[in-house]
């Protein structure tokens, strides 16, 4: 297994041949992530620089999306805590809405979501948890992609639909790696 968790043989295999690969994924739980500690605080400066893209922040980010960033991650022992806190401020202060309404033109779509509208569907929801964490010093990314849609027992397959497309945010963790918020 190389640094990067990507594997490879320390032989050739030839063309043809046959071999078995058995993997574990191991369980991450509530207790491991808040066992990170404040991750911001642990990334060595490879690492900085390693997860760059994950950590900008738009320039268009406005001061007082900072400050609620700032303010509700203020006193948590760790980043779970704070992903856990932006969580709980955004169900007790946003509404999904497939019908939200869109920014003007030049607005920051985050300061919109957050402060204006407070409207919004996985995509919004998303985007703001993710520039609230990277304002935290928490490399996150924004993922989008499908919810798992219906299974089909006689088929023993799911049936996924455009209706089951769905966004969420990936948090790095340093030591279970990439897991989704």
């Amino acid at each position: 297994t190389r640094s990067d968790g990507a594997i490879r043989a320390s032989t050739t295999v030839p063309k043809g041949s046959g071999y078995t690969v058995v993997s574990a994924r191991p369980r991450v739980t509530a207790d491991i992530l808040e066992g990170q500690g404040h991750i911001g605080g642990r990334l060595s400066p490879l690492g900085q620089q390693l997860l760059a893209p994950y950590l900008e922040v738009p320039e268009s980010t406005t001061p007082e999306t900072i400050a609620l960033a700032d303010r509700l991650a203020l006193g948590r022992r760790s980043t779970y805590e704070i992903v856990l806190a932006y969580e709980r401020w955004m169900s007790e202060n946003v509404a999904y809405d497939l019908d939200a309404p869109v920014p003007y033109a030049g607005e920051d779509a985050v300061h919109d979501f957050l402060f204006d509208s407070r409207r919004g569907f996985c995509e919004q929801i998303a985007s703001a948890l993710t520039i609230m964490l990277r304002t935290q010093g928490v490399p996150a990314r924004l993922a989008t992609g499908y919810a798992a849609g219906t299974r089909d027992r006689i088929a023993g397959v799911y049936e996924v639909r455009a209706s089951d497309a769905h966004a969420w945010v990936e948090v790095w963790f340093p030591d279970p790696g990439w897991q989704p918020v």
